[in-house]
């Protein structure tokens, strides 16, 4: 029997044609947010933080969630279906173990080229922002995972 499982990224949403702090793919770094405060979430369950009143929904079955850690410029764009993003984001497990990372992501979205999960999350943020996704199994890699 497949058990679902549970997954959580640190993602930022960037403008391609800035390349302020963007650094290229490297994942020898420790983590890729060193300035974001990770204790509280890093020591609740996933379960706790599906429950938390503190996350948005992204989708109304809430299995896809969103904190925004660092909110962006209020007059910030969002993404656009079809439009190339760059982002830098950290996939972690439950188990707090580090399953992807990459510095510059770039995808455009609506394409497939990443999961559900990202690109959903991709179109809710604006430009600059840093945010944390929950994600169930299903919007991220399935029952059998990565």
């Amino acid at each position: 029997k497949l058990k679902r499982t549970h997954s959580w990224k640190m993602v930022r949403f960037q403008d391609p044609s800035e390349d302020n702090d963007v650094l290229e793919r490297d994942s020898s770094a420790e983590s890729l947010f060193p300035d974001q405060a990770t204790k509280e979430w890093t020591s609740s369950t996933f379960t706790e933080l599906f429950a938390a009143e503190d996350w948005q929904d992204i989708t109304e079955d809430r299995l896809l969630r969103k904190k925004v850690l660092e909110s962006s410029n209020p007059s910030g764009s969002n993404p656009t279906w079809g439009q190339e993003v760059t982002v830098k984001m950290q996939c972690v497990l439950e188990d707090r173990t580090v399953v992807e990372k990459d510095s510059k992501l770039v995808f455009v979205i609506g394409e497939g080229d990443v999961n559900q999960a990202l690109e959903d999350c991709v179109m809710s943020m604006q430009t600059g922002e840093i945010s944390l996704l929950l994600a169930d199994s299903q919007y991220a890699y399935g029952l059998l995972g990565r």
